[in-house]
């Protein structure tokens, strides 16, 4: 049987996880303080939100997130994409749009940030 344990994540002095979501092969972490930090070994549709498909082994903050000054209040993970909602109704969402799931129109087939 395999028991869930506590896991050590690296993550930047006092920054304390609100949220977890997890898509096939990455983990989105939301912040008390609203940021987004992500991390995963799967970066294909550009999920990690860095803007760039590399793979992350520590979380790291989604710069764009905080460039827009918005505070997250949830995020939700796809199998291949994400979508976040601001404290002030904002909403931001990458990764994968072939099925038109970010709501970026058809055309949009990958979002490498948000």
């Amino acid at each position: 049987m395999i028991l869930p344990h506590v896991i050590d994540v690296p993550l930047p002095y006092k920054v304390k996880v609100k949220d977890v979501c997890l898509g096939y092969n990455f983990v989105i972490l939301l912040s008390k303080a609203g940021m987004l930090y992500s991390f995963g070994k799967k970066n294909n549709f550009g999920v990690l939100g860095h803007g760039n498909k590399k793979p992350m082994e520590v979380p790291t903050a989604i710069k764009e997130i905080k460039r827009a000054g918005a505070r997250i209040s949830s995020v939700f993970c796809g199998f291949s994409h994400v979508i976040a909602k601001s404290a002030r109704g904002k909403v931001f969402s990458w990764g994968s749009g072939k099925k038109g799931q970010l709501g970026l129109g058809k055309d949009t087939k990958v979002a490498l940030s948000p």
